[in-house]
């Protein structure tokens, strides 16, 4: 089964996309591979990086020696994750996300879809004492609640920069 999607630069039908199952690897770069994502600009390195799926996350490989690169969440309002020269296995969590690279001033990008993430469901352990106090409860008969529901309003309609 696979695990992770990698969709290349202006990918525009299914067929073109990649997927990886869970322990597999894909290497990018300039360099043309049979079975790796070819980006073809004279500023990425031959070898760029490497991304390797696992169960519901990837990790990235950054095979650069001098340009960090971006992963950007477009799900989350700037959350963003940068991948240092050299660094190996970055563990990269996000559900969709959007890898930057650097190139010779321009900035060029692909999409890496992972599986969704799972959560444990609110179980109750029948241990004995009291329940855990909330660290910051909310009060939705304040004024601050009001205040922090306008401000956030926009982004609780679904704008994606709010």
């Amino acid at each position: 089964m696979y695990s992770v999607i990698v969709v290349p630069p202006a990918c525009a039908h299914p067929d073109g996309q990649i997927t990886i199952a869970s322990g597999e690897n894909l290497t990018f770069g300039r360099r043309e591979t049979p079975d790796g994502l070819t980006i073809a600009h004279e500023g990425v390195p031959r070898i760029a990086g490497n991304i390797t799926a696992q169960h519901d996350f990837w990790l990235l490989t950054n095979r650069s020696t001098d340009q960090t690169y971006v992963v950007e969440n477009p799900e989350g309002a700037g959350e963003h994750i940068k991948i240092a020269p050299g660094r190996i296995n970055a563990p990269i969590a996000f559900e969709f996300s959007r890898v930057v690279l650097p190139a010779a001033g321009d900035l060029l990008t692909f999409d890496v879809w992972a599986p969704r993430q799972i959560f444990a469901g609110p179980e109750t352990h029948e241990l004995p004492g009291s329940a855990t106090t909330p660290a910051f409860t909310l009060d939705r008969t304040k004024r601050y609640f009001a205040v922090l529901a306008a401000l956030c309003e926009p982004r609780l309609r679904g704008e994606p920069h709010a």
